[in-house]
């Protein structure tokens, strides 16, 4: 109704994503795509055209398209070098690259996280992938390096916890494999 009743403008932007992301919330990412889409090109609301290309990251991600989410997820971090959702990008793609075991890569986008983004909500689980990836790479000191820093900045966290479990774990499985 509302976009019936405004067809342009701020308001019909705010509607339009609300949709889109309903949409992709229910997983209906084709359509979702079309909405966040012709937001990206006709919304005056620069923020809202940020939020747009973000989502349609995320829907190329979900509908298996990894190329397209890299290509977007990319010249996202280009466009908005440091914006509020530029950490979480980084982020994407330090667990995308984590995934894909290039372990170098995925450490590039975590740290900078931690140098570019210091008081980012996602520090902790920042910290914590880095350890597992550490960790799977038998770099055992290193990663129990990062388990000091993540319990130093969050005292008694369950992730701090389980990280430290997990290094135990790979460590004691390579002390068996020798």
């Amino acid at each position: 109704a509302l976009l019936k009743e405004f067809p342009n403008g701020k308001m019909a932007s705010q509607a339009k994503l609300y949709l889109a992301n309903s949409l992709y919330n229910m997983a209906s990412y084709n359509e979702a795509l079309a909405l966040f889409k012709a937001l990206q090109n006709e919304s005056y609301d620069e923020d809202i055209r940020m939020t747009a290309r973000y989502q349609t990251g995320w829907c190329y991600y979900n509908m298996h398209k990894d190329k397209e989410a890299v290509d977007v997820f990319t010249q996202f971090l280009k466009d908005y070098p440091s914006a509020d959702l530029t950490p979480d990008v980084r982020f994407w793609f330090g667990e995308y690259y984590h995934s894909k075991a290039k372990y170098d890569m995925a450490k590039e986008y975590f740290t900078s996280i931690l140098k570019d983004f210091p008081s980012s909500d996602i520090i902790e689980n920042t910290l914590y992938q880095l350890v597992l990836i550490l960790s799977e790479e038998g770099k055992t000191d290193e990663a129990m390096a990062w388990i000091k820093e993540l319990d130093s900045k969050f005292p008694g966290s369950a992730l701090a916890k389980a990280a430290y479990k997990r290094v135990t774990f790979w460590s004691n499985l390579e002390k068996i494999k020798k």
